[in-house]
Parts: structure tokens; C-alpha cells; sequence
């Protein structure tokens, strides 16, 4: 996934979470909790993720 580097691309395949269109639709703050990243990085990412999916 663009904008996301190898060990948290990692730690999302790990949490279910293999496409930008499961990461555009996940829970920033459960995900987020999940792999150990901040609720406002995990909403970048679903942003991107959105724009990916358009």
C-alpha cells in the first residue's frame, strides 16, 4: 500500500488487512490500537486509502 512502509504494511497483513480497499474501510481507532501506530496516522492512511479506491 503507497505511503505505508514495510513494517507497517507487515503489522496491517497481520490485522486482516491486505488491500487499500479493506484499509479504506477499517476502523482508524481499532486498527490503529491493533498495530501500535497513533488514531491520526491510521486516519491518514484510510484517507489514502480512499483516494487509491477512486
Amino acid at each position: 500500500m503507497p505511503g505505508i512502509g514495510s513494517s507497517y504494511a507487515e503489522r496491517l497483513r497481520d490485522a486482516g488487512i491486505s488491500s487499500a480497499e479493506e484499509l479504506a474501510t477499517a476502523d482508524a481507532e481499532e486498527l490503529a490500537d491493533g498495530i501500535d501506530v497513533s488514531t491520526a496516522q491510521m486516519e491518514k492512511w484510510i484517507e489514502s486509502a480512499k483516494r487509491v479506491e477512486d
